[in-house]
């Protein structure tokens, strides 16, 4: 049985993402994502990887470009006004088709925004990466363990699929610290993928084009990838839904907090439960729209962010099924407590 170790989740990821194959680092120092760097500045090499302090966020995502093209499972992490930064390489990634994986620790609002948690960067990261509506493979954990998971497979889905893989936590599942179970490190392929650039140094030389200029051909292939995850590599979770009345839908932290309201109001006798997707992008629609068919009464969107973004994405996903649909949320966060959530669950049960 794997040692427990009791980690901060920043540190967390990023020792998960070692040991799911990263091999490249490159990154600038923003709060609340910071420790991710600083942790990999001496971590990477350790492992035989390259780690590059960036002197921006542009050039950071650029970089990850440069790795990956050469066949590197590359990573970087960002915040805020870093994630606005790194739009046009996120676009560039995903149009030229290089595996990559970054990290988003959100923060609260927008512009200058508050360093303090939130859940503000949900339409940004789901609805599209950068210009041209191409979307990445969107990820969102709500423990420190589920981010070790999901870094830990995030290089490999990768490479399956020549796509970006974006993790979204944020300052609270970033600095709170819990017990989690470390996978072994991954053995890494002997060989590159046929597709990436080498040198005469490797044998025959092979050159990419850069930028690749898209045909309308890849265009219909990328939105037909989309349909595949969509029945293939979705994730969500059902919370003692079976006979719920009532269901939460959240995701990321404020799931996090909707469980400890379920639990109290279940040791009373009642009948709530939870929704909650873990894979944004893919978004769970069907089995949102699902709710209705059972038992299940009432829904309750929380989340993190105002102006509400998810709880639109909720609302579609049950329009025309006659379904009530109540929202909590903060904004620039001040986060959802246990107390709020439950009391609001009390008010539609």
């Amino acid at each position: 049985m794997a040692k427990r170790k009791i980690l901060e989740g920043n540190v967390a990821l990023a020792e998960a993402a070692l040991r799911g194959g990263c091999r490249f680092f490159a990154g600038y120092p923003i709060t609340p994502q910071s420790s991710i760097t600083e942790y990999l500045s001496t971590r990477m090499a350790e492992v035989g990887g390259e780690f590059i302090q960036a002197e921006s966020e542009v050039m950071s995502v650029f970089m990850v470009q440069g790795a990956s093209a050469v066949g590197a499972n590359a990573m970087t992490a960002t915040s805020g006004q870093g994630f606005s930064l790194m739009t046009e390489g996120m676009s560039m990634l995903n149009a030229q088709e290089f595996p990559s994986v970054i990290v988003d620790v959100e923060r609260g609002g927008a512009g200058s925004c508050p360093i303090k948690p939130s859940q503000s960067d949900y339409f940004f990261a789901t609805k599209s990466i950068g210009h041209g509506g191409y979307k990445a493979y969107v990820v969102a954990p709500s423990t420190v363990q589920e981010s070790v998971d999901l870094a830990y497979d995030a290089f490999e889905f990768a490479q399956k699929y020549r796509c970006l893989v974006l993790i979204l936590t944020d300052g609270m599942q970033g600095q709170i610290m819990e017990a989690v179970e470390l996978p072994e490190f991954k053995e890494l392929p002997a060989e590159k993928p046929d597709w990436v650039a080498r040198g005469n140094a490797e044998g025959e030389t092979r050159r990419l084009a850069f930028p690749r200029l898209a045909k309308e051909a890849d265009c219909v292939r990328h939105e037909e990838m989309y349909k595949r995850w969509a029945e293939e590599e979705l994730k969500y979770e059902e919370y003692l839904l079976d006979d719920a009345e009532a269901a939460v839908l959240a995701w990321g932290s404020a799931a996090r907090v909707a469980k400890s309201a379920i639990k109290a109001l279940r040791a009373e006798g009642k009948r709530v439960g939870m929704l909650r997707p873990i894979t944004l992008h893919p978004f769970p629609e069907k089995q949102i729209r699902a709710l209705a068919d059972g038992p299940c009464r009432h829904v309750l969107v929380l989340e993190n962010s105002i102006p509400a973004q998810f709880y639109y994405d909720v609302d579609y996903a049950l329009r025309g099924t006659g379904m009530p649909i109540a929202l909590y949320h903060r904004g620039l966060g001040n986060l959802i407590s246990p107390e709020e959530a439950e009391a609001e669950l009390r008010k539609l049960i």
